[in-house]
């Protein structure tokens, strides 16, 4: 009954046009080591999760996800078995690029170097991100990989105004591909407030200087936490326990 639900709201989104589309752009994973393919390929998991169970969910896109290639195939048999269920609307997927699906006029690839932050989220546009979590250099991956892409592909790239609304106190602001679709999907819904969005998304350890962590409500702390522990247990059932927990980023 609940998956009923969600295909429902889903396809209503779809019809409806209530919402931005969502690409995740695919055609790193050969590239990547195997471990950070086997981090990737969940993540792609968890966000076909996250944006089903809200109530309005995005259209969700995986291009450049070519299953002639064996690794994608291999990826998407291991972890991504959810593709292949017919009575479930989850993401679509396509071996073509964007370019070839939207209006490149519309599209944004987001990318942690372009030089402007993205301002407004506009139903009418198609939002990318890289498909690439690990916070290891990965050495067949450009270090600017994303804004190459969009260079080469003539579009536009924004990066998230992170610097523009919270002050980021500790760590890489390296975001997971989950986290990214939350704060798009988040900012949409809240008319456009980025600093509201990422006091809720982004963790504390990030945006507070240690010794104002030990005054914040227990229960803030949690929120804050709560999809960290979500990402970490998933990893935790598919690679078992011994992965570096500081894997985080989206290209």
């Amino acid at each position: 009954m609940e998956n009923q639900k969600e295909d429902m709201r889903l396809f209503q989104s779809i019809s409806l046009k209530e919402t931005p589309h969502l690409v995740v752009d695919c055609r790193y994973i050969p590239y990547l080591s195997e471990r950070a393919q086997n981090l990737t390929s969940i993540q792609l998991g968890y966000m076909i999760s996250a944006n089903r169970r809200l109530q309005t969910p995005w259209p969700l896109y995986f291009v450049n996800f070519d299953l002639k290639n064996n690794i994608l195939k291999e990826c998407k048999r291991k972890h991504l078995g959810v593709l292949d269920n017919d009575r479930k609307i989850c993401a679509f997927t396509s071996e073509k690029n964007y370019t070839e699906i939207f209006d490149p006029k519309k599209l944004i690839y987001l990318s942690p170097d372009a030089d402007e932050p993205l301002k407004n989220i506009e139903l009418d546009k198609t939002y990318i991100i890289g498909g690439i979590v690990d916070r290891v250099v990965e050495k067949d991956i450009p270090r600017y990989a994303s804004l190459e892409m969009s260079q080469v592909d003539g579009i536009q790239s924004y990066r998230l105004p992170i610097n523009e609304n919270i002050q980021w106190q500790s760590g890489t602001q390296f975001l997971t591909l989950v986290t990214v679709m939350k704060i798009l999907q988040n900012t949409f819904e809240n008319n456009g407030n980025w600093k509201e969005t990422m006091q809720k998304l982004i963790p504390t350890r990030h945006v507070k200087p240690l010794e104002d962590r030990r005054d914040l409500p227990k229960q803030l702390q949690h929120n804050h936490a709560q999809y960290d522990m979500e990402v970490l247990r998933i990893l935790e059932e598919n690679l078992g326990k011994d992965f570096d927990r500081k894997i985080s980023k989206c290209c």
